[in-house]
């Protein structure tokens, strides 16, 4: 009854598989070979609702967890109804056993490390409304999430990595099939790109308009972002910019985010990037207890671009030749993390142990289970051809970035003299 398939049968569906998977993605459906798996799925069970991390103080009236957890093996057992599954990951944690710390340490700290290296990572939450999605990335102020730590991981505690290490910072929101600029604006973007440098002055996240952005391809056009090489500073506009994010209190969730939030970390001396991605909940309608048209049409587009991410999935792994990237604004803006083959995701499950939950869950798991069994084939001899203007693209974007960040500390060093 498992969904995820032995290694026995991914052989024998691989060669059924074979002859659809010449297109585009270049991604093909074989025995997996070693560094060539591009998504790799982390299962984060939260604790049961109240509880506190540690099970609650009133035992008697704390469910049964529906789940079993085997570290050991890296499997999940979800009890059901009619029997058992079992999903076989490629790492869980229980957010009772581990903290964010520990959670950190050990399925994060290793991709950030790759990103200052100039690597390519997208991290994102998926899972049911109130899973613990939004918490396992913001964190609390005693626990910070998965951004402020890879802010610290890649710059430092003060910034001692000094010049040499700076971020570019972009934070979108997903919200109706819109796309809106967190930042602050500053004036900074003209020719169709924003360049923005700072924080304006005495500009606010919390008081600035939100503007609205469109999609040229596959990149987002006009997007504000942050310069510094401080993780301290940037850490404490992003706790401005994530108080800003729609949230709406439904039946299924207190604080439910109602748009998906997307963190981008540029790191340009390198080449670096990491993706941060916090998935708004999917979430029944009528379980949410949405009344009127605009509020249920609110859910509809949140689940719209749940089930685009899932229809990607599906047709990278079946090696479909048409993979609908542009069926939501969400897909369109993760394309390259599928496509770059220099790319890796990590998808991070969050489920509730909570029988009640018992249908998301599995819902939640089987995506996940589907997501591993995408393959990723070598690179092709064609993209040699681009690979010379590309990189001095590349190369080009990265020089100005460094120098509009010289430029930034030197009128930092000019002001701090004329104060002295």
């Amino acid at each position: 009854m498992a969904p995820t398939p032995s290694s026995s049968s991914k052989l024998s569906q691989t060669h059924m598989r074979t002859p659809q998977s010449k297109h585009r993605l270049n991604f093909i459906a074989k025995e997996n070979p070693p560094g060539e798996h591009p998504v790799e799925v982390i299962g984060r069970i939260r604790n049961f609702p109240g509880g506190g991390g540690g099970g609650g103080n009133q035992k008697d009236e704390t469910p049964v967890s529906s789940l079993h957890i085997n570290p050991v093996n890296n499997t999940l057992r979800v009890r059901a109804d009619v029997g058992y599954k079992d999903f076989s990951l490629d790492g869980v944690s229980s957010s009772e056993e581990e903290g964010l710390d520990a959670f950190y340490k050990k399925f994060i700290e290793s991709r950030i490390n790759g990103v200052k290296m100039g690597a390519k990572c997208t991290i994102m939450m998926y899972g049911p409304t109130g899973s613990g999605k939004s918490h396992t990335m913001f964190g609390c102020s005693k626990q910070p999430g998965i951004v402020y730590r890879s802010l610290k991981g890649i710059l430092g505690d003060h910034g001692e990595d000094g010049v040499g290490t700076f971020v570019q910072v972009t934070v979108l929101e997903i919200y109706n099939e819109e796309i809106y600029d967190l930042l602050p604006s500053n004036g900074g973007g003209g020719g169709g790109f924003g360049f923005g440098i700072g924080w304006p002055k005495g500009g606010n996240g919390s008081k600035a308009s939100t503007v609205k952005l469109e999609v040229m391809g596959k990149k987002v056009k006009n997007a504000t972002f942050i310069t510094g090489n401080e993780a301290g500073k940037i850490s404490k506009e992003i706790q401005k910019v994530e108080k800003r994010r729609i949230v709406k209190s439904t039946l299924c969730n207190e604080r439910s985010s109602r748009s998906h939030c997307m963190i981008i970390l540029d790191v340009p001396t390198v080449g670096g990037r990491l993706m941060l991605v916090d998935m708004a909940g999917s979430e029944n309608i009528d379980q949410a207890g949405q009344v009127g048209f605009e509020a249920k049409m609110q859910t509809a587009k949140i689940n719209q671009g749940n089930i685009a991410l899932k229809r990607v999935v599906e047709s990278i792994a079946n090696g479909d030749s048409h993979v609908p990237f542009r069926d939501s604004k969400l897909t369109m803006l993760l394309q390259d993390s599928f496509e770059d083959d220099q790319s890796k995701i990590l998808m991070i499950l969050c489920a509730s142990p909570d029988p009640k939950e018992i249908h998301k869950t599995v819902c939640t798991l089987e995506y996940g289970a589907k997501a591993k069994c995408i393959i990723r084939s070598s690179n092709t001899l064609n993209k040699d051809k681009n690979e010379d203007s590309s990189s001095a693209v590349i190369l080009g974007s990265r020089l100005a970035a460094m120098d509009q960040f010289i430029h930034k500390l030197q009128m930092e060093i000019k002001l701090r003299e004329k104060e002295k």
